[in-house]
C-alpha cells in the first residue's frame, strides 16, 4: 500500500478518482488472470494485491516518464521510465523460477494491464510509442494531430483547458519538480483540468 500511495497518487491527481480505480481493478484482474492461466492446476493459492499496484507503477512511468526518483539501495537517482523498465525485466527473469514463493506472473500481467489501460486513455504517451516502436520495422513518425470522436460534442470550454500549453506547462513541471511545487494559479488551472475530465467523463 505504500508503493500504491507514492506511485499513484500523481496518477490519481491526472486521471481522476473513478478512472483511478478503474486502473487499479483492471491491473489486478489482468494480474490474477494471469496468474491462473499458468497456474491452473496448482494447489497453492495467491493472495495479493500486487498486480494492481505493478498496474499503477507502469501507468505512473507513462504519465511521468522523466521524474526522477531515488533508490534506497544503491542510493542513485533514476528516471521513472528507466527504474520501471528495469524492474519489468527483472520481474520477467524472476518469474522462471519456479521455487520462489513471489507471483511474478501476476506482476507481470498487473502491468499489462496498466499499459493497456494507459495506451487506451493516451494512445500518444513516450513510454506507450516507445513499447510500440519495439514491434514495428522502420515505423514513420505518425504527424501530431487532436483526435476528436465523431460523438464527441464541438470543441468547447473544456476542450480548450485540456488541449492548452499552460496544461501541458504545469504537468511537466509536476514531473520534474512535484506537484508541492506548483503556484496558486497551477493549481487553479489544474483543478479546471480535473473539473473538465469529470464533466466529460459524466458525458459518456
Amino acid at each position: 500500500m505504500w508503493g500504491v500511495y507514492l506511485f499513484g497518487l500523481p496518477v490519481e491527481r491526472v486521471l481522476g478518482y473513478k478512472r483511478f480505480l478503474v486502473l487499479y481493478f483492471t491491473s489486478g484482474i489482468i494480474g490474477a488472470v494471469t496468474w491462473l492461466l499458468f497456474n491452473w492446476d496448482s494447489r497453492i493459492g495467491c493472495v495479493g494485491a500486487s498486480g494492481s499496484l505493478f498496474g499503477i507503477m507502469v501507468a505512473c512511468a507513462m504519465a511521468f516518464p522523466d521524474a526522477r526518483i531515488m533508490l534506497m539501495f544503491p542510493p542513485i537517482p533514476m528516471k521513472m521510465r528507466t527504474f520501471i523498465i528495469i524492474y519489468m525485466l527483472f520481474e520477467v527473469g524472476s518469474s522462471f523460477n519456479m521455487n520462489s514463493s513471489v507471483a511474478h506472473l501476476a506482476h507481470l500481467g498487473g502491468a499489462l494491464g496498466g499499459f493497456l489501460y494507459m495506451r487506451r486513455i493516451a494512445p500518444h504517451s513516450r513510454l506507450s510509442q516507445w513499447f510500440a516502436g519495439l514491434f514495428k520495422q522502420k515505423a514513420r513518425p505518425k504527424p501530431s494531430y487532436t483526435y476528436t470522436p465523431p460523438d464527441m460534442a464541438p470543441y468547447n470550454e473544456d476542450d480548450q483547458i485540456l488541449d492548452s500549453e499552460a496544461l501541458k506547462q504545469v504537468l511537466s513541471k509536476i514531473a520534474k519538480e512535484g506537484y508541492d511545487n506548483l503556484t496558486t494559479d497551477e493549481l487553479v488551472l489544474l483543478k479546471r483540468a480535473s473539473e473538465a475530465i469529470k464533466r466529460k467523463n459524466q458525458k459518456h
